[in-house]
């Protein structure tokens, strides 16, 4: 039911609309993202469209879909974009409000972890109690390290894969 369909040229539209809808989401807890609102009503669709710019063996943009439909994006960091003695790093993973909670999110990093074992690293909002939550969950079998990364930021580092 969930699957990941990497980004391609054409898709920019549907990639900076859904990075769009996340940044919206993040804004509850990072009001300073406001100002980077562009006229189009885009919060900085400069950062989807810079993911999607990448080298693909430095970051893989990723389409998180359900049912067949677009629901949400994956955004996997390859070295040097990652805390050192990592392998990879989730830069973002975002799931549409409206179909949380129905284990979308997990299956998706499960198949990022399929494809890519090794060791990650994760940065979380401290006061995004809701991610924090999934990513307590999703790490809880290879958790190596989860600490304050910075005044804002809680470091997930976990392995994860075969």
């Amino acid at each position: 039911m969930v699957e990941l369909q990497k980004t391609k040229a054409g898709d920019e539209l549907a990639f900076a609309n859904m990075f769009n809808l996340y940044h919206y989401d993040l804004a509850k807890f990072l009001p300073e993202l406001y100002p980077s609102v562009d006229e189009d009503g885009y919060y900085d669709r400069n950062a989807a469209l810079d993911y999607l710019n990448m080298p693909p063996e430095k970051v893989q943009t990723s389409f998180i879909r359900y049912m067949g439909k677009i629901a949400g994006l994956a955004v996997l960091a390859f070295p040097p974009f990652v805390k050192p003695g990592c392998d990879y790093c989730i830069q973002e993973l975002f799931v549409l409000r409206t179909l949380r909670g129905k284990g979308i999110a997990r299956e998706a990093c499960e198949i990022i972890f399929g494809e890519f074992p090794g060791r990650y690293c994760a940065m979380v909002l401290e006061n995004n109690i809701e991610a924090l939550a999934f990513w307590d969950k999703v790490t809880a079998k290879g958790l190596i390290a989860r600490g304050k990364h910075d005044d804002a930021l809680v470091a997930y580092e976990f392995a994860a894969g075969k």
